[in-house]
């Protein structure tokens, strides 16, 4: 054939990186002798970013009233497995927080 596919399987735990793939002259069992690719073939991951924002407004906007506070993360690709627990939360001195939760 002409056209041949290679499957590289990426595992966990994805962290950024490049997977690299070419291909040499007279590679081993190609027949007839092949000349080497004019390019490997080079792929990034990156891993998604978040962009974290608040029903209040712009982080360091003040509120007043005693309502909830929703924050929202949004991720530059599909994620799994977010949970209340994934989140860091810090509360000022006179602030009390009764639980955290996380729908999505």
């Amino acid at each position: 054939g002409t056209s041949w596919v290679v499957t590289i399987p990426i595992v966990p735990p994805y962290t950024a990186g490049t997977v690299t793939v070419s291909m040499q002259d007279n590679a081993v069992g190609v027949s007839p002798p092949n000349a080497a690719a004019l390019a490997a073939a080079t792929v990034t991951y990156a891993p998604p970013t978040v962009v974290l924002s608040s029903s209040v407004g712009p982080s360091g906007s003040a509120f007043s009233d005693r309502s909830d506070s929703r924050f929202t993360a949004t991720f530059s690709s599909p994620v799994t497995g977010v949970t209340a627990s994934t989140f860091g939360l810090v509360a000022s001195s006179g602030i009390v927080v009764a639980s955290q939760a996380v729908t999505g």
